[in-house]
């Protein structure tokens, strides 16, 4: 999240005298940031998911996150829409608040994350060893 809301910060305040190269960074550092994120976060919901939900947790996780790009796009729009004529400054204002969504994102999973904690070791006796 991190990533993606950073390329978008290099993306926004481009004008029509920006190069091919100044949108190229913004795009690549995105997408990373997109194709780290999408792995780890299925990856999340199936691992937290009981074995016999993981379809269930699967296809909640598309819909919620089919209905938040509707959302995104619906809400994108309605910020590039009320700056016409000026299109420039529409798209400051679409990447602007898709990097601040981005990077606040970022900031809470961060915060949310837990720390692992020390993992028992077992000892020759248990019956977890029995049982293998």
């Amino acid at each position: 999240m991190l990533l993606s809301g950073l390329g978008c910060a290099l993306q926004a305040h481009l004008d029509a005298g920006s190069g091919a190269s100044s949108i190229t960074l913004g795009l690549i550092v995105t997408g990373a940031g997109v194709g780290l994120m999408i792995p780890a976060m299925g990856a999340a919901v199936l691992t937290a998911a009981p074995p016999d939900r993981r379809g269930t947790a699967a296809g909640a996780m598309t819909t919620f996150r089919q209905l938040g790009q509707t959302l995104g796009v619906a809400a994108l729009g309605v910020l590039f829409q009320n700056a016409r004529p000026d299109t420039a400054a529409g798209l400051d204002h679409v990447y602007l608040a898709a990097a601040l969504t981005s990077l606040t994102a970022a900031a809470l999973a961060a915060t949310a994350l837990k720390r692992p904690g020390p993992t028992p070791s077992k000892t020759p006796g248990d019956k977890a060893d029995l049982a293998g």
